[in-house]
């Protein structure tokens, strides 16, 4: 299991990366928020603040490589960040309902 993380431009292309992944079955939840993402600049002297949002949501591992597909297929170079945290612990019950709720692989 895996708690995904995509950064996104906007809450309109938030809710659609969220509903397409829910309507393919490759997540099982999610959740957005509004971000203020610091990066550095070119020159490393600067730092430049990226408003945005970020997704979490929660899916088996082994459908990364399908979502980023997916994602990447779907919304071109509009999804800012991609990646994946792995979910050490969870309640069985949860991790059941997390399972029956996505695709089989």
């Amino acid at each position: 299991m895996i708690v995904l993380h995509i950064e996104v431009k906007n809450e309109d292309l938030a809710l659609s990366v969220i509903q397409h992944l829910l309507k393919n079955q490759l997540i099982y939840t999610a959740e957005y928020s509004q971000v203020h993402s610091i990066d550095p600049e070119s020159d490393k002297q600067e730092i430049k603040v990226r408003n945005g949002f970020s997704i979490r949501a929660k899916t088996k591992a082994l459908l990364f490589q399908k979502i980023q597909k997916s994602l990447r297929k779907e919304f071109k170079k509009r999804i800012l960040t991609l990646y994946a945290m792995p979910i050490v612990y969870m309640e069985r019950k949860q991790a059941d309902l997390l399972r029956a709720g996505t695709l089989a692989v």
